[in-house]
């Protein structure tokens, strides 16, 4: 496996496992940095560039029956993904 690729996987398996912490069906992307932050996880990109006047839009769907309490909302906006894209 290359460094690449341990990477992407890397970089994958800790989306999959925010995604499992909190009960997440779905994680995804849209709007400008959309396609950039796929690159990004394939690693065919080395960084997302991010300015203050541009930012990543994220979606979630919780897994079915789960609600996301508004500290689970700030904690994965404001923290986990935050940290995750840096």
């Amino acid at each position: 496996m290359s460094a690449g690729d341990h990477k992407m996987k890397e970089r994958k398996e800790r989306l999959s496992q925010l995604a499992e912490k909190l009960e997440l069906d779905i994680i995804y992307t849209f709007g400008s940095k959309a396609n950039e932050v796929l690159e990004w996880l394939e690693y065919e990109r080395f960084e997302i560039s991010i300015s203050h006047s541009s930012d990543v839009d994220v979606g979630v769907k919780p897994c079915s029956g789960r609600w996301l309490s508004a500290r689970e909302k700030v904690h994965l906006g404001m923290m986990a993904l935050e940290d995750f894209f840096q």
